[in-house]
């Protein structure tokens, strides 16, 4: 077992040769799970689970998906077994092949569960996604679904959908990046921080393309029209401004909100603009150089706000949340 391209290519050749049944057998051994950990470290064992296209196997994969994050090395290296165990100890495969090695004469001494833990995951969580070293502000997913990216501390970090590996960081910003949005066509990103900027990055090489600096206080969120030639921007200096894409330069200054605007959403046909701000208003825009067709007072802040594909108008508030349905 100490064989790395054994234990890094065997079950590809058992499926190569036909033989399923006992690719499934090796995968779901916890022997070869903790031996495959504690050479490769989480996603080798899950990803053998993956390659076996078996009712069996996948509940398997998404058990060990789920405690990944948890899975990091330890001190000393043995003690990630038990961490293993621990989190594994009541699921109805893994159990029986753990009660098994607690009364193996060789097994070290170890701390084991007496009851539930009480942390114990939803059986909807496929994964958790840990590097942010502060809160995470805001997330958005890739149009095709296999990658997402996530803003928070001073970081935007690029997360593989399958593995949850992080595959970039971005660094510019110098502040809490609130917010972050990804183009329609997937190949650049917006992300709006408490700087006062706005940064636009090319998804291929990470690199930071533009720099919106119009904002003078902390930009709250950011969002991209649907054909992906501007975008809009909230502001701690209670204006929303739009944004040319091709140039960088600012198009339009909203300015009736009278307090901090935390959210702006572009409709899915891109004719309406919706603003969610710290004075109790939603605000319906329908022209740069048109007043706000619409407001809406509710009772407290109001801190999100999003476009259904119906057409509604969804608004996260302290105080509840808000539906519109709005008549044209």
């Amino acid at each position: 077992m100490q064989d790395g391209y054994l234990l890094d290519h065997l079950i590809d050749h058992m499926l190569a040769a036909g033989r399923t049944t006992s690719a499934e057998a090796v995968a779901g051994d916890l022997r070869w799970v903790e031996a495959r950990l504690a050479q490769r470290g989480p996603t080798a064992p899950w990803s053998d689970l993956t390659r076996i296209d078996t009712p069996h196997a996948h509940p398997l994969a998404h058990s060990l998906a789920q405690t990944a994050h948890l899975l990091a090395p330890t001190n000393p290296p043995h003690a990630l077994a038990s961490v293993l165990r621990a989190r594994l100890d009541r699921h109805p495969h893994w159990q029986p092949q753990i009660t098994a090695c607690q009364h193996d004469p060789a097994q070290r001494p170890c701390l084991t569960n007496e009851w539930p833990l009480p942390d114990a995951l939803p059986p909807a969580l496929q994964r958790t996604l840990t590097g942010h070293t502060n809160w995470v502000h805001s997330v958005a997913i890739a149009p095709d679904g296999t990658w997402l990216a996530t803003a928070g501390d001073e970081t935007v970090r690029i997360w593989d959908r399958a593995t949850g590996s992080c595959t970039a960081t971005l660094t510019d910003h110098t502040n809490s990046v609130r917010s972050v949005a990804i183009a329609p066509d997937g190949t650049w990103l917006a992300t709006a921080s408490n700087d006062r900027t706005v940064r636009i990055w090319d998804r291929a090489t990470g690199s930071c393309t533009a720099t919106l600096t119009d904002h003078t206080n902390s930009v709250r969120s950011v969002a991209i029209a649907p054909d992906g030639t501007w975008l809009a921007t909230a502001s701690n200096d209670r204006t929303v401004r739009i944004w040319d894409r091709a140039t960088g330069s600012c198009t339009a200054t909203l300015t009736d909100h009278t307090n901090s605007v935390h959210s702006v959403a572009i409709a899915p046909d891109g004719t309406w603009l919706a603003t969610a701000s710290n004075d109790e208003t939603v605000r319906i825009w329908v022209a740069a150089d048109q007043p706000p067709v619409t407001m809406m007072r509710t009772e407290g802040p109001l801190l999100s706000c999003t476009w259904g594909a119906a057409g509604e108008l969804v608004v996260g508030g302290e105080r509840g949340l808000y539906l519109f349905k709005l008549r044209t």
